[in-house]
């Protein structure tokens, strides 16, 4: 298991999003930048972004006795994007040490895909025991998920305005190198 909102930071998911986004639309002509079509065709890809929503009433558990106790296995679909259940959380604070994975059953089939919590209990678990530690754990990932969501929001809102303003200050030097070309013409 893998320690969930304790990797990438949103700030490096953003700088890589807006590197790609000054590459693209650096690249555009002026015809395609006149194009609000094309330039959202750009845009809206790299600042669509899906923060995952955990579908908890579908939870699965399975149970596997040991040696030394009960392993069960929590199996949450969820729909969004597996990555920020990675992403550190940015917010002051404490955060939960929350462990999980994340399985796809099919890359093609991403509203299939499951986060995976564990837990050790003692063999003489009852059932409303594994669900009381279960739901804890859920109400954790949906509080980080939360915390998350409007930093997300805001990061990719800001980002989608970066974006359209750079668009559009190209498209008017692009303009211009135009009208310059044009008034040059030939001779001294």
């Amino acid at each position: 298991m893998t320690r969930l909102f304790g990797g990438m930071e949103l700030k490096t998911m953003a700088t890589t999003k807006w590197a790609d986004l000054q590459g693209e639309l650096g690249r555009l002509s002026e015809g395609s930048l006149a194009d609000a079509q094309a330039v959202e065709r750009i845009i809206a890809p790299r600042v669509a972004v899906a923060v995952p929503v955990l579908r908890r009433d579908e939870t699965t558990m399975k149970s596997e006795v040991g040696a030394t106790g009960t392993r069960v296995t929590f199996k949450i679909p969820f729909t969004g994007s597996g990555s920020f259940l990675y992403m550190r959380v940015p917010t002051a604070g404490t955060h939960p040490v929350i462990q999980g994975d994340i399985t796809a059953v099919s890359r093609h089939a991403p509203e299939a895909t499951i986060l995976e919590l564990e837990h050790n209990f003692a063999t003489d678990v009852t059932p409303e025991q594994v669900r009381e530690w279960g739901k804890a754990r859920v109400d954790e990932v949906e509080q980080e998920l939360e915390l998350l969501r409007g930093a997300v929001d805001h990061v990719f809102a800001g980002l989608r305005q970066r974006a359209e303003s750079l668009a559009a200050d190209r498209l008017t030097a692009l303009r211009k190198q135009r009208t310059l070309d044009e008034g040059l013409g030939r001779g001294i």
